[in-house]
């Protein structure tokens, strides 16, 4: 909630100081850290002692593309073809072929078999898939 001040003319001034909302730093602070950056680096740490990783075995996917799989795919317009892995969103590395399974590409691919043809929305407008391959 804003805190304003009414002044002697009749208008309202904002009454609070300029505080960075990323940080909740006052100007002059930033060097200092502050308690709501301390709270929210033990809430992430807190959140990273409670996740759960599973291990996802090949043999339990039956053939569809899950987080991990390694993917060959054909641009069916372009008749090219290209080789990637399927990583969690923080994993993603397109220089080294690894797309986000949040990507359009990505996303579209999950839970797919071989011989399946998809459609991704680009900009440019939809783009279709033919899956060659899985691993």
């Amino acid at each position: 909630m804003r805190r304003f001040k009414l002044k002697k003319d009749g208008s309202l001034v904002n009454d609070e100081p300029n505080i960075d909302r990323t940080t909740g730093a006052m100007p002059g602070q930033h060097n200092r850290g502050s308690s709501k950056r301390q709270n929210l680096d033990r809430w992430h740490e807190a959140e990273l002692s409670n996740a759960h990783s599973q291990t996802v075995k090949p043999s339990a996917n039956l053939g569809k593309i899950v987080i991990g799989s390694t993917v060959t795919v054909c641009d069916v317009e372009l008749d090219l073809t290209e080789t990637f892995m399927i990583v969690g969103s923080t994993g993603a590395a397109p220089d080294k072929n690894k797309i986000s399974c949040k990507s359009p590409l990505g996303a579209a691919l999950l839970g797919k078999t071989a011989g399946m043809t998809i459609q991704v929305p680009a900009p440019k407008g939809i783009l279709n898939f033919k899956i060659l391959k899985i691993k």
